[in-house]
């Protein structure tokens, strides 16, 4: 039993990492863009700009989530399901 828990949370921890690489890459391209971005605009305009591009990243994070998810069965393919048959 202890190696089935070990086995299935290495896989789920190997699934999860995913999610957290496409979050963090997304997030660091952002901060990129906008860091030392100097504009004419408004804060207000510049405000909105901002939230709207946010918006935008955490609807492509939320994407990419999904699918990764449709095509690993949340992690399943991967190894991330618990054996039942052992218990």
């Amino acid at each position: 039993v202890h190696r089935e828990w070990v086995r299935f949370s290495n896989s789920l921890k190997t699934h999860e990492v995913l999610h957290a690489q496409n979050s963090y890459r997304a997030a660091s391209t952002l901060l990129k863009k906008i860091s030392g971005t100097k504009t004419s605009v408004p804060c207000v305009r510049a405000k909105a700009i901002v939230e709207e591009a946010t918006s935008t990243l955490i609807n492509r994070i939320s994407d990419f989530d999904r699918q990764l998810d449709r095509e690993t069965n949340h992690g399943a393919t991967q190894g991330a399901y618990l054996n039942m048959s052992i218990w």
